[in-house]
């Protein structure tokens, strides 16, 4: 349980003190919000949860002492709740403000809806200065919240009416019963056996039939306990352990017979191998690469040759000062070999071109070139860092090319020779 003045009330507080001011109080709200653990009550501007909203019905000064009177009831409650949380609230410069708040956590009792029972009570809530006295009638017994006066009230009707003997004169009785009875309530316990007229069993009024692979399970209305085997086999699937697929195969919407085509990559694993194959066919790509060590940065068409300055393997921009000429920059791999293993979830070929490059061994490349060429002349290294030129140690020119600038042109690697 928390009770206490706000951040804000105590600053309210404080500046009536300092001036001489009257609290100027406003309403009440009740609700039913819940306090975290690492909650701070004192920093709330409103209450968490507002159920319903009280006007302050009295006010009574004495000495130092104010008696605020609040009247609650339940009517226009459709949904019962736990009326948790008081917060007292007062006005400045036309401002409300949460002055105090009070919160019970589990401990208040439920607040039933107003057809279930009619509820009403008396707060009394005392201030002296910052103290605060919370005085609640509850009757925590039966679950139901009541006012002394309602029951005397009705008690009278009833002893009117000759319906409550004489013995029944005093709401302190009256108290007593509800207790009894709310005791009783409590320790009432029924078992399923002694229960007449019950089903032999509660069947499923949403029933549902169940198949496997077309055929049918059985239909399961909830009458008794069913248990169906799902195996691979009974839904048509291969087990984990592998099988044979006699139909068509499908793989990513491409339906195969004799051929398995796959629309996608297929990725290996380390240090598995793929064999049995009789031809290999690509239709589009062009040469056998593979990753060498990155010496510098290198792009498509770049002469590659081996670094002879370093002592460690690695390649660079080949030119007619370094002509240790390996292959050319590739980005039309057929076959790309060598590099590192990337990890799981890692592209390959993003994993390793930050450290290797992609040198083109055999086949068609692109290659850059500087000056006229013809097809069917050599090319060799020029004075320029990773650009051809026509002479010999490269490759052979396969188009034509007419200006002076440097530019791309597609060559056979003298690998192929």
């Amino acid at each position: 349980m928390y009770e206490g003045l706000t951040r804000k009330g105590a600053e309210y507080l404080a500046k009536c003190q300092a001036k001489s001011l009257p609290i100027t109080f406003a309403k009440v709200k009740i609700g039913n919000g819940i306090l975290l653990e690492d909650e701070d009550p004192t920093e709330l501007l409103d209450i968490k949860s507002i159920k319903k909203e009280v006007e302050i019905a009295n006010k009574v000064q004495s000495g130092e002492t104010l008696e605020l009177t609040v009247q609650i009831d339940n009517q226009g409650v459709e949904v019962g709740y736990y009326p948790r949380e008081i917060g007292i609230y007062v006005v400045d410069e036309e401002q409300e403000i949460l002055y105090w708040y009070i919160n019970d956590g589990n401990e208040c009792s439920w607040l039933p809806p107003a057809l279930k029972a009619p509820v009403k009570y008396k707060m009394k809530i005392n201030l002296i200065a910052t103290s605060l006295d919370v005085v609640v009638i509850n009757w925590s017994g039966s679950g139901l919240w009541v006012d002394v006066e309602y029951l005397e009230k009705e008690l009278k009707t009833k002893l009117d009416k000759g319906n409550v003997s004489s013995d029944y004169d005093t709401a302190e009785k009256i108290e007593n019963e509800i207790k009894k009875v709310a005791n009783s309530i409590d320790s009432i316990s029924i078992n399923w056996e002694d229960i007449v007229g019950k089903p032999n069993s509660l069947p499923n009024p949403y029933g549902l039939t169940i198949s496997l692979n077309g055929t049918s399970q059985g239909i399961y209305n909830g009458g008794s306990a069913k248990n169906i085997n799902i195996t691979a086999s009974a839904v048509g699937a291969l087990p984990i352990g592998g099988g044979t697929i006699t139909g068509a195969l499908i793989v990513n919407g491409k339906t195969t017979t004799a051929d398995v085509q796959i629309n996608g990559n297929l990725v290996g694993t380390s240090g598995k191998t793929i064999s049995g194959f009789g031809k290999v066919y690509n239709a589009i790509w062009n040469d056998y690469a593979e990753f060498f060590e990155r010496g510098e940065e290198t792009e498509t068409g770049d002469i590659i040759a081996l670094n002879l300055l370093s002592e460690k393997e690695q390649y660079i921009k080949a030119s007619d000062k370094n002509n240790c000429v390996v292959g050319v920059h590739s980005n039309e791999f057929a076959i790309l070999i060598g590099g590192e293993e990337a990890p799981e979830g890692i592209d390959y070929y993003k994993h390793n071109i930050k450290k290797f490059i992609p040198v083109g061994l055999m086949g068609r490349v692109k290659c850059k070139v500087i000056g006229k060429i013809k097809k069917g002349e050599e090319i060799g290294v020029s004075h320029i860092a990773g650009v051809g030129i026509k002479g010999q140690g490269v490759g052979i020119a396969l188009e034509n090319k007419d200006n002076e600038e440097i530019g791309l042109i597609r060559i056979l690697l003298k690998g192929n020779r």
